[in-house]
């Protein structure tokens, strides 16, 4: 089955989005440069801007077909690495309304996404990922706590290999999963931005703002 792709620059670097035309495939951090940590200074109100910072790439009409108009190449940076061998890029009705949930997230104002979804697993990590959305917004598991959760107690390690090969990223909210002793674990968009994400879920949850 043909995937469909599409990219958009947010508040938290470039984000792609992918669909199988009936459900988001996936949602990943495209490229390096994603945390952006030029933009630390301004960390404090990036949220409140996501919806003004959001924006599409389209696909360029002069380049080849798998290059987008940042000159980025997507068969080796961005979809090979996830899986993806057939693709066609291009905003579809369902991408962009994942694109405007994330918006909404990014600026506060969504806690839970409703969107259909089909990652593509193993059936232990399918279920680490339906667990992972059963963490609340701006609450924290830990992998221990999610192995008890699928009923695998012993498989901290192994659902920690899950939780990182999560394809849908944010929407399947493996940033909110840290160490036993409450430290942050490694993240595909980095560190910076696993804290900025738990940031903002606190902030918001705290404020009562989200809806």
């Amino acid at each position: 089955m043909k995937t469909t792709v599409f990219y958009y620059e947010t508040t938290i670097g470039r984000i792609g989005i992918a669909d199988n035309g009936a459900a988001i495939t996936h949602l990943f951090f495209a490229g390096p440069g994603t945390t952006r940590t030029d933009e630390s200074n301004a960390e404090s109100n990036a949220e409140s801007n996501a919806a003004s910072n959001i924006k599409s790439k389209t696909t360029s009409q002069t380049g080849p077909k798998y290059r987008d108009i940042a000159g980025v190449d997507i068969r080796t940076v961005d979809i090979r690495r996830m899986g993806i061998h057939t693709v066609d890029v291009r905003e579809t009705g369902l991408i962009g309304k994942a694109a405007e949930q994330l918006k909404e997230y990014l600026a506060g104002e969504r806690t839970d996404f409703e969107l259909p979804l089909a990652p593509a697993g193993t059936p232990f990590q399918m279920a680490v990922w339906s667990a992972l959305r059963q963490v609340p917004y701006g609450a924290t598991r830990s992998y221990g706590q999610i192995a008890n959760a699928i009923g695998k107690p012993t498989a901290s390690r192994a659902v920690g290999g899950a939780n990182n090969r999560n394809p849908i990223a944010i929407i399947v909210p493996c940033h909110r999963i840290i160490g036993a002793d409450g430290s942050l674990t490694g993240y595909a968009g980095g560190m910076d931005l696993k804290r900025r994400l738990l940031d903002l879920e606190k902030k918001y949850r705290l404020s009562g703002k989200p809806h």
